[in-house]
């Protein structure tokens, strides 16, 4: 109510009066009854399609409540483990998680809206709503902690920082399926640092999309396949050009929209893992530290000169 009497504390009587007479002219309420949740929910994406639409987690939510087959109690079961889906990614956001969940199973590119994307998948893997539910849940809690960079090892805070810097976060889909099915013989922080250093190369590559996705897809596809850990180090190595990125890293970078992040990333790989940094305001160069230093090829650790990137950070 607190809208509505804020609404009507701005307004004076002849404003109220013609409001009154619109609401009375104009505004129709409808009663509608079902007899049951499953056809309140079909009624209310017919009328939604009619009206404002709704977002793609709302038409998936219906699609999944649509299949359950008990009365009102197991409705609200239903219900309150959505609100825990949304409650966990953030509703403004919860499309955007479903996308990734989405490429995280199917390991190719949406061609139709994210609701029909995930409508074979519900037909084929959601015999039990609450199962289906339950994995997007687990599956909701990792995206967090990608979103949040929340990762016990100190070494994965640089390479999930890194990889945050990159324009795009087509890299996220690949690392939600590895936390989403962990891979034997493979931990968390060599999988990230294994992706830091393919998605840094293909970006200061200037790799096209299709080309970029092309790694992640199949990095996806053996996760979910049960591939061994030896499997996806090959998928990662097959798809390095350490002789192009070398020669580019040592290139002149400055004025490029990846130099920050490649400067940042050498300020980082200089310092103790026990040190994390934040980087904020403007920053500038004042001595740069030998381009060998930071090492994203796929092959033997370099010896690095221990000279220290200096910077000073203004605004």
């Amino acid at each position: 109510m607190t809208a509505v009497d804020t609404f009507y504390a701005g307004k004076d009587e002849a404003k109220l009066k013609l409001f009154a007479n619109y609401l009375l002219s104009k505004v129709y309420v409808v009663f509608v009854r079902t007899n049951s949740f499953r056809s309140a929910y079909r009624l209310f994406n017919v009328l939604n399609t009619r009206g404002l639409p709704l977002s793609n987690a709302d038409l998936i939510k219906n699609a999944l409540f649509d299949k359950l087959t008990n009365g009102e109690d197991y409705s609200q079961e239903f219900e309150d483990r959505w609100i825990e889906l949304e409650e966990t990614v953030a509703i403004d956001i919860l499309d955007t998680f479903l996308g990734h969940h989405r490429t995280s199973i199917k390991a190719e590119k949406a061609r139709e809206d994210l609701f029909k994307e995930f409508d074979p998948i519900i037909k084929a893997e959601a015999k039990d709503p609450f199962l289906f539910v339950d994995k997007l849940i687990i599956s909701a809690r990792n995206f967090r902690r990608i979103n949040e960079s929340k990762f016990k090892e100190p070494q994965a805070i640089p390479s999930i920082n890194a990889l945050h810097r990159v324009r795009y976060d087509e890299w996220i889909a690949p690392l939600l399926c590895f936390l989403n099915r962990p891979v034997s013989d493979m931990s968390e922080i060599e999988f990230l640092q294994l992706l830091e250093k393919i998605t840094m190369q293909n970006w200061i590559r200037r790799l096209g999309r299709t080309a970029r996705l092309t790694v992640y897809f199949q990095l996806i596809s053996a996760i979910n396949d049960d591939k061994s850990a030896d499997d996806l180090r090959s998928v990662f190595r097959a798809n390095a050009n350490n002789k192009e990125f070398l020669t580019l890293l040592k290139s002149d970078i400055y004025g490029l929209p990846r130099a920050q992040a490649i400067l940042l990333r050498l300020e980082e790989a200089s310092q103790d893992e026990s040190v994390t940094k934040v980087f904020g305001g403007d920053i500038s160069i004042e001595h740069i530290l030998p381009q060998e230093f930071l090492d994203l090829s796929f092959g033997p650790c370099r010896s690095h000169s221990g000279t220290v990137l200096r910077y000073s950070r203004g605004g």
